[in-house]
């Protein structure tokens, strides 16, 4: 019966019907309540399938509550330092952000990557996927410096540098220096990513020409710059002091 609630509430939200999804909402949580299933990860996992629905209404503080519902379920059955959880922090830190609670969504992948970098140490992929996750909410948050520190740290770990992943960090790190003004070092990471992109996808997929704007963009940036330059110290187009 509880799925059943689940995709019934689901279709009624893709209706705009909010009463009936919410009523279908609240008997799911109900029926998870007595957690029908044998298996406690199975029964933990309803809350956070429910939670994305609530999360669907815009009910923030419903969707909150039942991820953290999810999270407790988690750390009960596996113990606090489990893949498991640093997993269901992942999905509380995108929920956080999905949001805009960048606050809570840093907290939360943060405890993502302290379980995984004491479960895995600082070189393994899934480590490295955590630190790509905090330094993007750093991004968000205009901690550029912070950002810098996660991606190259991310960098650092075994990722195949031909991979999607690689690519993913070197963007992140343009952005980092884009935003510190380190216009040099940004233009290299975006090319670096470019790179990796168009040897996957090909030169016009949109994911490459995202690139291509971000270059664009940053070689204007740059000449803005040295415009207000040459105007601060004096020197004119003509090269007159």
């Amino acid at each position: 019966m509880l799925p059943e609630c689940v995709l019934l509430a689901c279709a009624h939200q893709k209706r705009g019907k909010p009463d009936q999804t919410r009523l279908f909402l609240e008997e799911a949580q109900q029926l998870a309540k007595q957690q029908p299933y044998e298996d406690q990860p199975i029964n933990a996992a309803l809350y956070s399938v429910i939670g994305e629905v609530a999360a669907m209404m815009d009910d923030q503080p419903t969707a909150i509550m039942l991820y953290e519902m999810y999270i407790d379920m988690l750390v009960q059955h596996f113990g606090a330092t489990h893949l498991a959880v640093s997993d269901g922090y992942i999905q509380f830190s995108r929920l956080h952000t999905s949001f805009g609670n960048l606050s809570e969504a840093l907290k939360a992948a943060e405890k993502a990557l302290v379980v995984r970098l004491g479960r895995l140490g600082k070189d393994h992929p899934s480590v490295a996927d955590a630190r790509y996750n905090v330094g993007v909410i750093h991004l968000l948050l205009g901690s550029s410096h912070e950002a810098n520190r996660e991606f190259t740290a991310a960098l650092e770990a075994h990722v195949e540098p031909s991979s999607e992943e690689a690519a993913n960090l070197q963007y992140g790190l343009a952005m980092a220096e884009h935003q510190l003004g380190a216009h040099e070092n940004a233009h290299g990471h975006y090319n670096a990513a470019r790179r990796v992109r168009q040897k996957i996808y090909g030169d016009h997929h949109p994911l490459v020409q995202e690139l291509d704007e971000c270059l664009i963009a940053l070689k204007e940036d740059t000449e803005h710059r040295m415009a207000r330059t040459m105007k601060r110290v004096g020197v004119h187009d003509r090269g007159e002091l």
